[in-house]
């Protein structure tokens, strides 16, 4: 299975709309609108399925890897 089918195949088994509420910004203060809860809340999702030690690392590879944008 290629990487973006197994990616996939994850992201659509959780249920991604609970995780989006709990985090999504709630008042007019702290961090910007204009963030990806979403795209945060896979790419931690995937940080553990590839085994990433860290959230450097996790960052440092979805700049660089194409599969994994």
């Amino acid at each position: 299975m290629e990487p973006i089918q197994k990616y996939e195949a994850i992201i659509s088994t959780i249920d991604l709309d609970k995780m989006y509420h709990k985090v999504t910004k709630q008042s007019r203060l702290g961090a910007p609108e204009e963030l990806n809860y979403a795209a945060m809340i896979i790419s931690f999702a995937m940080r553990y399925v590839e085994r990433i030690p860290t959230v450097k690392d996790l960052i440092k590879r979805l700049r660089d890897d194409i599969d994994f944008k």
